[in-house]
């Protein structure tokens, strides 16, 4: 992809739209961080706000204890549960929902969820 952005910059022909997000998104996963840094500072990477919004809902969510973050958690969470029972009862499949899921806390989303609930029915305060 570099070897495109150099050849692209070199003839100033147009980069398609998202170039730059797809391109910090493969830089983020394959390279080590400290390189990462380096081709953001070198101006080999534009950080689009797709590409830092994505990475921060991404990333910090999960690192961010707060109630914020595990309210996101946990709706993400049931509301992959519901698209795969409804899917199921579609296929009239009943498999494990826990699956296909790796290192869930299903007590703390439980717990979470149903605390959330009752905060947003009016029965527990924040």
């Amino acid at each position: 992809m570099f070897r495109i952005l150099e050849s692209t910059r070199g003839l100033c022909l147009p980069l398609p739209p998202g170039y730059h997000t797809l391109f910090a998104v493969f830089a983020v996963r394959c390279l080590p961080h400290h390189t990462f840094l380096q081709y953001i500072d070198h101006g080999f990477l534009q950080l689009t706000e797709t590409f830092v919004s994505r990475l921060m809902t991404g990333t910090i969510y999960h690192m961010w204890d707060h109630p914020v973050s595990s309210a996101s958690i946990s709706r993400d969470y049931v509301k992959t549960l519901l698209e795969k029972h409804i899917k199921n009862k579609v296929t009239q499949t009943t498999p494990n929902p826990f699956e296909e899921q790796e290192n869930v806390d299903a007590r703390f989303v439980e717990e979470t969820a149903l605390k959330q609930t009752l905060i947003q029915l009016g029965f527990e305060k924040k």
